[in-house]
């Protein structure tokens, strides 16, 4: 499918790993901590695919609350924390099969307004998510009883 997007000039897969990738169609950039804001400052479409298993049915959805706090639009498959995250921000879109993902991508690079305003609901999403005063008062609430 990146290959094809690639071609058609549509998108380009990059990738931020610890562990060097060369699979596919994509760069490869080192992931380095003090340089994680800046390479998701860059992204304008964060991707989380995951196969639905037990262990990724747990995962807590952090990479996706990333993307969200850096303004990007995100597309991220329908497993565990992902769906809500999704949904209750109105942030991305959800895609499982591989021709959702394509479909997804095609439909973000084509419409720059509309990545702008997912990216803008994700990042407002994680402003209120992690709003410490908010937080507490949930705390607070949950310990009262």
């Amino acid at each position: 499918m990146f290959e094809r997007l690639g071609r058609e000039g549509i998108a380009r897969l990059e990738v931020v790993s610890s562990e060097p990738w060369r699979r596919g169609p994509s760069s490869f950039r080192r992931w380095r901590l003090d340089e994680v804001p800046a390479f998701f400052a860059r992204f304008e479409v964060g991707l989380m695919p995951l196969p639905d298993t037990p262990y990724t049915r747990a995962k807590a959805g952090f990479k996706l609350l990333q993307y969200m706090a850096a303004g990007a639009a995100s597309v991220a498959s329908p497993v565990g924390v992902n769906t809500a995250l999704v949904e209750d921000s109105g942030g991305g879109l959800l895609a499982g099969e591989p021709g959702e993902w394509e479909q997804a991508l095609r439909r973000l690079a084509a419409d720059p307004a509309l990545r702008a305003e997912l990216g803008g609901r994700g990042r407002a999403f994680v402003e209120r998510y992690v709003d410490l005063d908010a937080q507490a008062d949930t705390l607070a609430g949950l310990l009262r009883g």
